[in-house]
């Protein structure tokens, strides 16, 4: 029987879909931690030499993303699990919610219920896996509305964000996470951290106003990755077992050659995972 690869979970909307894009934080936990676990998913698609578990499900469609409640309804209804070792799911929702009209928007309390209710069916259904839940980051509600104007888009498409909105949802995913006892990744304070800090300028964070650029994914992979080394520390590359032995190594014990290649690549290894930690020398 094929063995089981750990499995990373990446759940959400559009964001999460965009995430395994280059430069997005799936594509950075694939990278982290090539050889440790199986590629599973959607929206990620690896060589069969580079596994690592990312299952990433997207209910969206080019003008309708899901939101809580949608999610809610997948995982209890057809959510198609991968087979294996699920060690951590990942969570990036509320973005639609904070809508202030039409089909996607949610109340606050509407979103933290479904929240609640996605974390405890979680907890009940795949009780050995971490949890961390992503907050929705600050919106560049003019860059948006300039998009949707730009498409021809009737104004209820573009004309429903604010800043107001969106913090009032990120504020109950900070809250719920705490609540729950599960981990939580701030996505808007690291992005208005790097503005307020001259890191970047706020449209630089943005494609469309909304979903990331690479440079808005870069501030969420370094400390996602912090995040699950410091507070997660069994699911880190680290120290997640090795499904594939490097190439050099097997049935190369022996040769002098191969060991100076394996040096040279360990050393390369971890001056990258140095780098995606932010220790850069």
């Amino acid at each position: 029987m094929a063995p089981s690869y750990p499995q990373i979970v990446v759940t959400g909307d559009s964001i999460s879909q965009q995430a395994f894009n280059i430069g997005g934080y799936g594509a950075a936990l694939v990278n982290a931690a090539k050889r440790t676990s199986s590629t599973v998913g959607w929206e990620a698609s690896m060589s069969n030499s580079t596994p690592i578990a990312c299952f990433s499900i997207d209910l969206s469609h080019p003008y309708l993303s899901s939101n809580s409640q949608q999610l809610l309804n997948k995982l209890k209804d057809d959510f198609q699990w991968p087979n294996g070792d699920i060690k951590l799911i990942l969570i990036h929702i509320g973005t639609n919610d904070a809508t202030t009209r039409g089909i996607q928007h949610l109340s606050v309390e509407d979103f933290t219920q479904n929240v609640r209710a996605i974390l405890n069916h979680l907890k009940a259904t795949q009780p050995a896996a971490k949890i961390i839940l992503l907050t929705p980051s600050i919106v560049d509600v003019d860059a948006w509305a300039a998009l949707g104007r730009e498409q021809g888009m009737p104004s209820e498409f573009f004309e429903n964000r604010t800043t107001e909105a969106a913090k009032r949802i990120r504020d109950a995913v900070v809250e719920v996470a705490k609540e729950a006892d599960v981990g939580v990744l701030d996505v808007w304070k690291l992005h208005e951290d790097a503005v307020n800090n001259g890191e970047l300028e706020f449209r630089e964070l943005f494609s469309d106003g909304l979903h990331y650029t690479a440079k808005g994914y870069a501030y969420i992979n370094k400390a996602l990755l912090q995040l699950i080394s410091t507070s997660l520390p069994s699911l880190s590359p680290d120290t997640m077992p090795e499904g594939f032995t490097m190439f050099a190594i097997y049935g190369n014990e022996n040769n002098p050659e191969a060991q100076r290649m394996v040096r040279m690549y360990m050393e390369k290894t971890e001056a990258d995972k140095q780098a995606a930690l932010g220790n850069a020398q």
